[in-house]
């Protein structure tokens, strides 16, 4: 046992409130600053009111510097880097290079900008400086777990603002017909954080477990209502509640936070300020399970349209400011972002099963653990959630940051098992 960890369960602090500790804070800050980025909560979309634009350009930066930093290290070394370490570095380069000469030879669009659209992919090498900072004993998988669910806490508390309009818009967003009062910011925060809390309430004192259910109540409130995500939310409590199923009163914890949802109803009901909005809530919910959605639904239309246009060799992906990218040949409604595993066909064609075998491999590895620990809970959580979510979010285009976050506690988790024998 590491004298960090012993110090730790001495001062018996809950890392909760030890992360917000000043004496703790110099040490935990690049960590703070890492998770910050990588919730995307101050990212520029059209549904964040508060993304600040480049800022997520420079976090890419400070990525590659990181993995660059952290792939060669071993080199200097004159050791080999690990296999997952190559792995990962290499991955994210290819894809990005792949769809652009696809884009370049099927569309005629410029290398730039095929590099461009495909950036989001660098974020799986949130990996590396997480690492890193592991290694270097700046953090705990608790630390890690309580700073992702204040971060989580934080997010939920800008979408109230916005809700409430207590603090002014940096961006006007983007609106459609059901969800005129959206606002996505760091959505995959909010379901990261609920994942760890629920995590968390599996070994946990019975006199903790209301305050901790209280927070996954906070957070299962914020994605009902502010950022108003189905597929999130549907995969996130799913992917709880499976994993719940493996351990003791599972089953219970799991009603209590079914039942969550329905009081969150009232938790957050001033945010529904009329009946007009929450007739549109329930139209939005309710749309999910009527026959229009699955054949006739934006996303379905786009897959069919991938389906359609599909190549051996893939198409690639083109960038929204080169000729309005998509929009001139398929539709303003048509992105690729909105149909997972089939926007990853259609970009890479047959090169798309390799992404396929890689994860189910990191998918197997995740659900194999055999040890109790809330961080093996959390890594399952996490692994579930991603692959539910496949169909229509792509897990290394546009999941990477969860995947990296994913992948550093599967790695922490074997080095400390091979510590421990």
């Amino acid at each position: 046992m590491t004298d960090r960890t012993t110090l730790i369960r001495k001062a018996n602090i809950l890392p909760m409130l030890r992360v917000l500790k000043l004496q703790y804070l110099y040490r935990l800050l690049p960590l703070w600053v890492i998770l910050l980025f990588n919730s995307q909560i101050l990212i520029w979309t059209v549904h964040n009111p508060y993304g600040i634009k480049g800022l997520g350009e420079i976090y890419y930066v400070i990525l590659i510097l990181s993995a660059i930093f952290m792939f060669l290290m071993p080199s200097l070394k004159r050791s080999k880097a690990p296999r997952l370490d190559t792995l990962i570095f290499v991955l994210p380069l290819i894809m990005i290079l792949v769809s652009a000469f696809n884009a370049f030879v099927v569309y005629g669009q410029p290398l730039y900008a095929g590099i461009i659209e495909e950036r989001r992919t660098l974020s799986l090498y949130v990996y590396f400086p997480l690492m890193y900072l592991y290694k270097e004993r700046k953090y705990s998988t608790e630390e890690l777990h309580a700073i992702i669910v204040w971060i989580g806490i934080f997010s939920v508390l800008l979408g109230i603002s916005y809700q409430t309009n207590l603090l002014p818009v940096i961006n006007e967003v983007q609106i459609d017909r059901l969800r005129e009062s959206r606002a996505t910011i760091g959505v995959s925060s909010a379901v990261l954080a609920l994942i760890v809390v629920f995590a968390t309430t599996q070994f946990s004192r019975v006199d903790r477990r209301v305050g901790l259910f209280t927070i996954g109540l906070i957070f299962v409130s914020s994605l009902l209502f502010i950022s108003q995500s189905r597929g999130v939310l549907i995969a996130g409590l799913l992917s709880c509640f499976l994993v719940s199923q493996s351990y003791s009163k599972g089953l219970k914890r799991w009603a209590l936070l079914t039942a969550s949802v329905f009081v969150s109803l009232m938790t957050l009901g001033p945010i529904i300020q009329n009946s007009e909005t929450a007739l549109k809530l329930y139209e939005l919910y309710s749309e999910i399970f009527s026959e229009d959605y699955i054949y006739t639904s934006v996303r379905a239309n786009s897959i069919i349209t991938v389906y359609e246009n599909l190549s051996f060799l893939g198409n690639g992906a083109l960038w929204l400011q080169w000729n309005n990218g998509f929009a001139r040949l398929y539709g303003d409604n048509f992105f690729l972002t909105d149909v997972g595993i089939f926007g990853s066909f259609f970009k890479f064609g047959i090169w798309g099963i390799f992404l396929v075998l890689i994860f189910m491999r990191f998918f197997y590895k995740a659900l194999t653990l055999k040890s109790t620990k809330t961080s093996v809970l959390v890594i399952k959580s996490i692994f579930l959630f991603l692959f539910f979510m496949w169909p229509i979010a792509a897990i290394f285009e546009y999941r990477g940051h969860l995947l990296g976050i994913a992948l550093t506690l599967l790695t922490i988790s074997k080095m400390e098992n091979e510590n421990a024998s």
